[in-house]
């Protein structure tokens, strides 16, 4: 289910806090949006409806947690027009399309553009906005409003910019609906030509103070400015005044404070490639400078859109209102990144010190977890309530009854057993919501794999190779999988071997990441990158892995640990257990589920048909520790090599299936079945033409016989699915057992039907 978004915004200039709402799309959501915007109709005040659809529980307003677009909009700020008002009106309803609705917002007109179909993919909404670029171009509109989470002011409530309040009001509604492709072609037969025109469009640059840093006195098209940018160039295309105003503008279209960052420093990097006057360029320092722009925008000119923070930022900036002091967005170099200070009557810079920010953030998430003395908080002991089990939340998996919110998982195993690429593979399928290993996640989830071992290089190679055999466009993985290598990212939470220290930063800084990027599933490879205690130390290793549980609970995300095993006695074949677990027992006590990874062993393969060479391909997936799930079947996994386009060879994870194991069949499945009776069959013809008689069980059994054929070879078949295909046959009545030679020896043989 998809969520609506309405707000209220105190005007410029007028004290107050942003109020919100989400709500479904439906009558009580939409009763409740009614009240809600009736309540926040008051002088000072805007109310606005976002025009993109969010999704399903979305915490925050931007162009990442839109789902979907129904709408396109025109906003027109008359005052900004040099035709009339009727001049304006008369445009718009003479467009080849003219607009669905038409409504006055109070001193302007907004123009929307209903769709038939919904736009709900990367390439509709992408469309949808660049239809709203040429529809400003066209009718001399504002072109901040032109993507998927801008705000229109509300029918119904008051435009309170002026003395006078003016009512913003539905003018002309009941038009047509319009397939996305018909407003693309209309705008194409407009040619990219202006119907109207903005005042002083024909006047020479004259920039005030803050003109090229405010997207609201000019509006700009980010990706010409960025085009146009050089270093030391003339006027408006220098460096750091494109990126006041490129900065400006994407903040106010919706985009995350990160993303802005990221693509304003992208775009730098590209103006002064090849100047040797920047080959010295501190890029840490430019993307720092670049941070600053943001907190300042924010600051001095735009305070309302500190909604574009995560909401631990949110709640902060909200908390130094509510309390008369005057927040502050700050970015600190270092583990500590965004925060917001709220100091009485003034600025002041955020403290040098790590851990003192630290301190000053919030409380330490880590308190108690060092064995430092710390006050008591009271408790009263209550009794027994009864309540109803029903009302209880359910749990929440993720994927494959493994992964679930809240709680720290385990992924166990000896080195080079297949831990990295099994979780690569899970972390794709969940960032993509593809069923790549026969288990269909439940929904798209924002994913996090971090390892410690392996270079960032290395890790783009297994990447690279799992799109490949998959089939899944990188591009589907932008925004939803993140990840980092050691080697670039160290992460490591606690040391010491007679004092345990905690680096309360690193983990504020994980906590933060977690929450800002929104991430539902943060996967962590292998867990002896994480810290530098000793492993054998119950205390410390419970502390440790603690430290993630707390993380998974105060984030609301899964955490997955993936961990080694201990080395088995020389000339053991015994399989791994979770008493096998590398380390303290204290690791497999605090995590709540952990899954154990075992090779095929030889007589498997014998019965299955795979060579010796082959076995080490496969490997069988136990749940050894489900405190909060019934234990499952083994899942079998198999690795397959992919040739990169560069030559490497890569293996990737792939679902397999042990026969005989008796689950639903698949059409692979099915398939496989298939040709495993036609084998028996053809050889039950060959062995009754030579006169060679099998019967079901026995010296003579027909599975023990026809695996050591050459076509039972050849497909690599060995005496379990042939005694699975027999079965098979012998239900589905395609043979049968029949007596031959003397009736008082009581012989029998298999015989076709």
């Amino acid at each position: 289910m998809t969520l609506r978004y309405v707000c209220s915004l105190p005007n410029r200039g007028v004290k107050g806090t942003p109020h919100e709402l989400f709500y479904p799309d439906d009558a009580a959501g939409r009763g409740r949006a009614e009240l809600f915007a009736r309540h926040e109709n008051k002088p000072g005040r805007g109310v606005y409806d976002c025009i993109g659809m969010l999704q399903d529980g979305a915490r925050t307003r931007c162009k990442d947690t839109v789902a979907a677009l129904d709408r396109v909009i025109a906003d027109l700020d008359l005052k900004n027009i040099a035709q009339s008002r009727d001049e304006v009106i008369r445009c718009l309803k003479g467009l080849l399309l003219p607009p669905s609705e038409l409504r006055d917002s109070g001193f302007g007109l907004h123009a929307i553009w209903y769709l038939k179909e919904a736009a709900d993919d990367e390439a509709t909404l992408a469309q949808a906005e660049a239809i709203m670029q040429q529809l400003a171009t066209l009718l001399a509109g504002d072109t901040a409003p032109t993507h998927r989470a801008a705000l229109l002011r509300r029918p119904g409530s008051a435009n309170t910019k002026e003395e006078e309040p003016r009512p913003c009001t539905v003018l002309e509604g009941g038009g047509s609906a319009y397939d996305i492709t018909e407003l693309t072609d209309m705008l194409d037969l407009y040619g990219g030509r202006s119907l109207l025109t903005l005042k002083g469009a024909a006047k020479t640059n004259g920039h005030d103070k803050h003109s090229s840093f405010d997207s609201e006195k000019a509006p700009i098209d980010v990706v010409e400015r960025f085009a146009g940018m050089m270093f030391e160039g003339p006027g408006d295309s220098k460096v750091h005044a494109t990126q006041l105003a490129c900065t400006a503008s994407l903040m106010r279209s919706g985009c995350a404070l990160d993303y802005v960052v990221a693509e304003v420093l992208s775009a730098t990097r590209r103006a002064v490639a090849g100047d040797r006057r920047a080959a010295k360029w501190d890029w840490d320092e430019e993307e720092h400078t670049i941070r600053g722009m943001c907190a300042n925008f924010i600051n001095k000119l735009h305070p309302e859109l500190y909604t574009l923070l995560s909401d631990k930022h949110r709640q902060q900036w909200e908390a130094a209102l509510a309390s008369g002091k005057k927040p502050k967005l700050v970015f600190s170099k270092g583990p500590i990144g965004w925060h917001v200070r709220g100091l009485p009557g003034g600025e002041q810079s955020a403290p040098e010190d790590p851990a003192e920010a630290s301190r000053s953030s919030g409380p330490d998430p880590s308190a108690g977890l060092a064995g430092t003395a710390s006050p008591a908080a009271p408790f009263i002991l209550r009794p027994f309530t009864p309540f109803d089990p029903a009302k209880l939340p359910p749990r929440e998996f993720l994927f494959g009854k493994h992964y679930q919110r809240r709680v720290v998982g385990g992924t166990v195993a000896p080195g080079d057993f297949g831990k990295t690429s099994l979780c690569m593979v899970e972390q794709v399928s969940m960032a993509t919501a593809r069923n790549l290993l026969g288990e269909q996640p439940k929904e798209r989830l924002r994913v996090w794999y971090h390892n410690g071992e392996d270079s960032l290089e290395e890790l783009n190679r297994r990447l690279a190779a799992i799109c490949q055999h998959y089939v899944i466009p990188q591009s589907e993985l932008s925004g939803w999988f993140f990840m980092t290598s050691g080697n670039e990212v160290p992460l490591r939470v606690a040391r010491g071997y007679s004092n345990l220290v905690i680096n309360t930063g690193l983990i504020e800084n994980i906590n933060s990441q977690i929450g800002d990027n929104e991430i539902d599933v943060a996967t962590f490879d292998p867990l002896v990158t994480l810290h530098g205690v000793p492993e054998n130390d119950t205390g410390k290793m419970d502390t440790v892995v603690r430290i993630f549980a707390g993380i998974a609970d105060q984030q609301n995300c899964a955490v997955e640990l993936s961990h080694h095993t201990r080395k088995l006695m020389a000339g053991s074949t015994a399989d791994y257990s979770v008493d096998d677990m590398r380390g303290a027992g204290a690791v497999k006590d605090a995590m709540r589920a952990v899954r154990m990874l075992n090779r095929m062993t030889p007589k498997d393969a014998e019965d299955v048909g795979i060579p010796e060479h082959e076995r080490a391909a496969y490997f069988r997936l136990d749940r050894v520790k489900g405190n909060n799930s019934r234990p499952a079947l083994a899942t079998w996994r198999r690795f397959v090599n992919v040739e990169l386009p560069n030559t490497d060879e890569v293996g990737v994870v792939v679902p397999w299936e042990f026969p005989g194991q008796g689950a639903a069949p698949s059409p692979q499945k099915a398939e496989a079945e298939r040709r495993v009776e036609a084998v028996f069959l053809a050889l039950l013809d060959r062995f009754a033409t030579d006169g060679r008689n099998v019967s079901d069980r026995g010296p003579t059994s027909a599975p023990a016989l026809f695996a050591k054929e050459p076509e039972a070879r050849a497909a690599k078949l060995g005496k379990a699915p042939l005694a699975e295909a027999m079965r098979r046959l012998f239900a589905s009545a395609k043979i049968r057992m029949e007596p031959y030679g003397r009736t008082d020896h009581g012989k029998q043989r298999i015989a076709r039907t």
